[in-house]
C-alpha cells in the first residue's frame, strides 16, 4: 500500500472512531468574576482564558463556563457550548470550524460578564463551584473526557475555609475539613476528572507567601485527590497539556 493510501484509510479510520458521538470532551471552566480576582490577578485570568478559547473550543469538545462567586452553588452557567466531532454523517470541518469561531465570540460575551459582575459578599466558594460542575459531569456518556479548570487566586473563602486568613493552621485543618465536606455530602464525586488550576497568585498585597502557598496546593491536592480526581496543574499559568493531554 503506498504512503498516500496510508495516509488516506488512517484519516478514515480516525473520522469513523471520532464520529461515535458527538461530544468526546467535557470541558468545565470555573472562572473568578473581576471582583474577586484583585490587583494582577485579573490579569493572568484573563491570559489563561485567551488560552482555553484557543485550545478548548475545537472539535468533539463540550465547554461550559459558569463563574465562582460568593454564591457558586447556584450559579447558572455563562455558556455551555459543543461542538461535534467529526464524522461520515455530521458537519464537515469546514463548518466545524466555523461554529468553533462562533462559540468562541460567544465565550467572550462570557468573559464581559465575569468582569463587570459587581461583588457580592467577600466570600469565594470555590468548593461549591466544583460540587455543581461534578453534577454536570455525572450527565455525560461513558468514556467522555471529562476536564475541570480553575481559574482563581486559589484561596476558599467560605463557611468550608477561609483560606485568607493568615492566622489558620491550614496543615492541620485540611483532613478535618474535607472530613466535614464528606460527612455534610459536600464532597463532589470527581472519579476520572482531570483538574488544572490556574490563575493562582499570592492574593491581595502579595501577603501569601512560599510556604503558603505549598500549603494551600496541598489542600486542593488531598480535596480533588479524595474527591476521585487528579490534579495535574496548579499554578499562575495554563499549560496547554490541560486540554490537548500532551
Amino acid at each position: 500500500m503506498s504512503r498516500t493510501a496510508q495516509r488516506a484509510t488512517l484519516t478514515l479510520l480516525l473520522v469513523i472512531g471520532v464520529g461515535c458521538s458527538s461530544a468526546t470532551s467535557h470541558v468545565e471552566i470555573l472562572a473568578s468574576i473581576r471582583a474577586d480576582a484583585p490587583g494582577p490577578a485579573w490579569n493572568a485570568e484573563s491570559l489563561d482564558y485567551r488560552v482555553l478559547e484557543r485550545l478548548a473550543f475545537s472539535y468533539g469538545h463540550h465547554v461550559v463556563i459558569t463563574p465562582i462567586s460568593d454564591a457558586s452553588s447556584t450559579e447558572r452557567p455563562l455558556l455551555d457550548a459543543s461542538i461535534p466531532g467529526l464524522s461520515l454523517t455530521g458537519l464537515n470541518p469546514r463548518q466545524l470550524d466555523d461554529l468553533a469561531v462562533a462559540d468562541r465570540k460567544l465565550s467572550e460575551s462570557a468573559l464581559h460578564a465575569l468582569w463587570s459582575r459587581a461583588a457580592g459578599r467577600q466570600r469565594t466558594e470555590i468548593i461549591a463551584a466544583t460540587v455543581a460542575a461534578a453534577e454536570r459531569f455525572a450527565d455525560d456518556p461513558p468514556g467522555t473526557r471529562k476536564i475541570l479548570i480553575v481559574l482563581s487566586t486559589g484561596f476558599e473563602q467560605s463557611s468550608v475555609v477561609n483560606m485568607a486568613d493568615v492566622s489558620q493552621n491550614l496543615n492541620a485543618e485540611t483532613w478535618p475539613v474535607i472530613r466535614r465536606l464528606g460527612k455534610s455530602q459536600m464532597l463532589p464525586q470527581l472519579s476520572g476528572v482531570t483538574v488544572c488550576m490556574a490563575s493562582i497568585s499570592a492574593g491581595l498585597h502579595g501577603w501569601s507567601d512560599s510556604p503558603e502557598y505549598r500549603r494551600i496546593h496541598r489542600f486542593w491536592h488531598a480535596y480533588f485527590q479524595t474527591a476521585g480526581a487528579a490534579l495535574i496543574s496548579y499554578g499562575p499559568a495554563l499549560p496547554d497539556r490541560c486540554i490537548n493531554g500532551t
